[in-house]
């Protein structure tokens, strides 16, 4: 499956390009080449995944991707079985854990979707694509603190066109307004900086997962630099690259984004 990284506008209003705020950047990567490499995630503006270093077999990762190929036909039994085999070889590789979970996600088991990303989760545990999205989603499924489907109709958004998108994630907002990743997504489609700030702040009032609350941040961040508030963006930036609660992904993007203070 071919992932894609989008660091959207991040970039433009971080001075990392001449992109108007707005436009989108894509760079495009095959995921689980490099085990060292920039990978894409299905989350909000700064899409990407840092991965360890560590050695995987190369049958394991011939399964790998043999399942995600099943996987993309529809095929998820044929899948479900070469994932297993993957982490038979490979059991402490999070990336064949992270896909069973999406996978019976799609088949409509979130019971076994939820403890197949607490795995990727007690493997990744400084974070792994959606994964602390997905436990924080699933869990709040289970306890019916959100309806059943919530977190499959939000990770659907990624193959959304834009009026579809916007109409989905409006619905959500009336069904679940306590789902902080959906206005998240909110505000990355709305055009007005305050109003990108109010729905970035709103998702933050609701106890984000640790990846939600880093997007909302790096953007709140990026938002408060374009208006001429370098001070406080900043200062988000760094607490965000020092907390011991960052996700890796926010950590690696706040450092990025902090070096372009410097020059």
């Amino acid at each position: 499956m071919r992932k894609i990284i989008m660091l959207a506008w991040l970039l433009a209003l971080f001075g990392c390009g001449k992109q108007d705020a707005g436009t989108r950047v894509e760079y495009t990567k095959e995921g689980g080449k490099k085990t060292s490499d920039i990978n894409s995630v299905e989350d909000g503006t700064a899409k990407f995944q840092v991965v360890g270093k560590q050695t995987i077999p190369a049958k394991a990762r011939q399964l790998h991707e043999k399942a995600r190929a099943k996987g993309e036909s529809g095929d998820y039994v044929s899948a479900i079985k070469l994932l297993n085999e993957a982490i038979a070889i490979a059991p402490d590789w999070a990336y064949p854990h992270y896909d069973m979970a999406f996978t019976c996600l799609l088949q409509g088991d979130s019971d076994e979707a939820l403890s197949k990303y607490k795995d990727t989760d007690r493997l990744e545990p400084a974070g792994f694509f959606t994964t602390k999205t997905a436990v924080w989603s699933l869990e709040r499924e289970e306890k019916g603190s959100l309806p059943k489907g919530t977190y499959l109709t939000y990770v659907s958004l990624e193959w959304a066109d834009p009026g579809k998108k916007k109409e989905t994630i409006d619905r959500m907002i009336t069904n679940s307004p306590s789902f902080a990743p959906v206005w998240k997504e909110k505000a990355l489609i709305t055009e007005d900086s305050q109003q990108q700030l109010q729905y970035f702040d709103k998702a933050l009032s609701l106890d984000p997962d640790p990846e939600t609350y880093g997007m909302c941040m790096l953007n709140k961040a990026a938002l408060l630099n374009k208006s001429g508030q370098k001070a406080e963006a900043q200062r988000i930036l760094e607490e965000l690259s020092r907390s011991q609660t960052s996700t890796v992904n926010t950590k690696a993007l706040a450092a990025e984004f902090l070096k372009k203070f410097k020059k």
